[in-house]
């Protein structure tokens, strides 16, 4: 069972950059075209997130400084995709959001990667791409879950 862990959690890990290289791809054909990947991630969390989301956190989640997220939400501020604000119940506290144009642009992005992405998956059997769903949903769940246990 052990060798099963390790051989799925190897095979995760060579998942990710091949998803990230094929979202990138996809992006070099939009208006984010140039936008560095922390950039990137940063507009996905805080389209993912309910509310504003305080920099730290996000510096954390990204696993960068806070130093360094500054810069990234300074250049995304500049580009007119997210606004920064001070929380009314702690005002040390900054919070990012993103602006209804980082929003657009986002879902573009978005839109012609879930497009493209399901067009890679076109070769596989109706079974197959149950298989395939069933296994992604249980990981986002796992992984969720973590998340939430990270935050506690």
């Amino acid at each position: 069972m052990k060798d099963l862990r390790d051989q799925l959690a190897q095979n995760s890990l060579c998942l990710m950059p091949l998803l990230f290289r094929r979202i990138f791809q996809i992006s070099r054909k939009c208006v984010l075209s140039d936008l560095p990947s922390t950039q990137l991630q940063t507009m996905i969390l805080l389209d993912r997130a309910a509310e504003p989301l305080c920099m730290t956190q996000l510096a954390e989640e990204l696993c960068v400084s806070p130093q360094q997220f500054t810069k990234v939400a300074r250049a995304l501020e500049e580009r007119g995709y997210v606004r920064r604000e001070q929380s009314r119940e702690n005002r040390r506290m900054v919070l990012l959001d993103l602006t209804e144009n980082g929003r657009a642009a986002l879902e573009s992005l978005l839109c012609d990667a879930r497009a493209r992405l399901a067009g890679t998956l076109e070769e596989y059997a109706e079974e197959e791409l149950r298989t395939l769903l069933q296994a992604t949903e249980i990981l986002h769940t796992h992984l969720g879950k973590d998340r939430m246990e990270d935050n506690e």
